[in-house]
């Protein structure tokens, strides 16, 4: 930048500035020359050899920076670029990321993880869909010095393949510059990047404002999923223009609906320094697509993008009525696996005995002390609850019975039993055969079969007469481990 003096007579009270911008420029440098890797600009996914790189990161931009100019009224504008893009390339799967920033003065440190992804400057999300982590950072401008923080970032994952865990490695820097502007005798003669408008009319400078080409608007989510009359959220990415002063007009979002009777509409429209975000109803039925033009009040460009809305119905759970104590059950949430921010609850009132948060079979096992208990099976998409909650009774297990009664021979008869569950941390089987009559029995220890998934115990016994002599009547039940009794069956 070139000022020019407008009064030799008035003495020149301004700070010299130029010296922000030649440090800006070295940081620059030796943060270029200090990587230990060169990459070319055009390199892309295919150039790098799955063996040899199975997994890698890359930042899109090396350096974000915050400049801040201080008028003579004390007063501060601001130009930040406050979006990094990490993008991940390789066959793989279950990627986490960790950033640490650090002040490059002091060395303090500030650890952001998937379970700790904000903090008031600094916070990431990571976009599945996109395999991108966007990166935001908002200094606070009115304490801010000349600063650079150093990002480093981790990110570990599981190759899709041998299963094999990865870890790959990236970082940019953040800078913050300050300029004052103290006289008001200098006017902009010329920049090659930006001009520095004066108003005679007001004696304060203003930010510079640069007309940067990359004037562009993107959905960070081209095709949202989201369950059918539910809330949908979407954020508009704003590249060389900041919406909340550029814009010639506020921004014309419309919806086309097929059907038109569909349901989906705009509720809502909230414009950032670097982003807009909409929300709105999701279709009942069919697809919606949302139409977003802006027009930057500086050169009168346009841009215009879309985005489309795709509900989803969501299917009931396999979810049993009721439960025995000390088996494990498996119950579906039956929720599309490209859903995210999706929980699934077991419930005891308040008190939360399993929880999931994702798509997978939901393995239960009830305890002894849950007979005579109601639980309840719920399912979340972003914190509100899908459809109903579902009531399960855990109830005890029945006394055995009696399936079968067979006559193998003339003085044989071949009783088949079954019993369920645990007693005193054994199997419940049958205890004794209760018997009157002309009637005795020995067990089939051969024809003994177990189902552990449902601790169910079959078993058979042979009757036959005590007295050959006499005719071959009697009255039987069965008695478990527990103590508890068949119905009696006659012969």
């Amino acid at each position: 930048m070139i000022l020019k003096k407008k009064n030799k007579n008035v003495k020149n009270k301004r700070k010299p500035i130029e010296i922000y911008f030649i440090l800006y420029l070295v940081a620059l440098v030796m943060l270029i020359s200090s990587g230990k890797e060169v990459v070319d600009e055009n390199d892309n996914e295919s150039q790098f050899s799955e063996v040899e790189f199975p997994f890698r990161i890359k930042s899109e931009k090396p350096l974000l920076v915050c400049k801040i100019i201080t008028d003579e009224n004390g007063q501060k504008q601001y130009q930040l670029d406050s979006i990094n893009y990490i993008l991940d390339y390789g066959n793989i799967k279950d990627v986490r990321y960790e950033f640490v920033v650090e002040d490059a003065d002091f060395k303090h440190r500030v650890l952001l993880s998937d379970d700790e992804n904000t903090n008031q400057i600094f916070s990431f999300v990571y976009d599945d869909n996109n395999r991108t982590v966007v990166f935001r950072w908002f200094p606070n401008i009115e304490h801010a010095i000349n600063k650079t923080f150093n990002v480093y970032v981790t990110a570990t994952a599981t190759h899709i393949k041998s299963e094999q865990k990865l870890q790959a490695k990236t970082q940019f820097s953040l800078l913050i510059t300050n300029d004052y502007l103290f006289d008001n005798n200098y006017e902009i003669v010329s920049n090659n990047n930006f001009s520095m408008p004066f108003s005679q009319d007001n004696s304060q400078y203003y930010l510079p404002q640069t007309l940067s080409s990359d004037f562009n608007i993107k959905p960070h989510i081209q095709t949202i999923r989201g369950i059918a009359g539910d809330t949908w959220e979407n954020e508009i990415i704003c590249y060389g223009f900041n919406p909340r002063i550029d814009l010639l007009k506020p921004p014309t979002i419309e919806i086309n609906n097929s059907p038109n009777n569909n349901g989906a509409s705009i509720i809502s429209e909230i414009s950032r320094d670097n982003s807009i975000v909409i929300k709105g109803r999701m279709p009942d039925a069919g697809r919606s697509r949302v139409l977003i033009t802006v027009q930057r009040k500086a050169d009168l460009k346009e841009q215009k993008i879309s985005f489309e809305l795709n509900p989803i119905s969501i299917g009931l759970p396999n979810v049993p009525n009721t439960m025995y104590p000390n088996i494990e059950y498996s119950i579906n949430p039956n929720i599309p696996n490209d859903l995210n921010n999706i929980a699934a609850y077991i419930k005891e009132k308040d008190n939360v005995r399993f929880r999931s948060f994702n798509n997978s079979a939901i393995k239960f096992t009830p305890n002894l002390d849950d007979i005579g208990k109601t639980l309840t099976f719920e399912r979340y998409y972003n914190d509100k609850l899908i459809g109903q909650k579902h009531q399960i009774k855990v109830v005890d297990f029945p006394p055995p019975r009696i399936t079968r009664m067979s006559e193998r021979n003339r003085n044989e008869i071949i009783l088949e039993t079954i019993s369920y569950g645990t007693h005193n941390n054994r199997d419940n089987t049958i205890k004794e055969l209760k018997i009157s009559g002309n009637a005795e029995y020995s067990q089939q220890y051969g024809k003994t079969h177990i189902d552990r998934n449902k601790l169910e115990f079959f078993e058979q016994f042979s009757i036959t007469p005590k007295d050959n002599s006499k005719p071959f009547n009697f009255t039987v039940s069965i008695i478990d481990q527990r103590g508890r009794t068949s119905d009696v069956r006659t012969k």
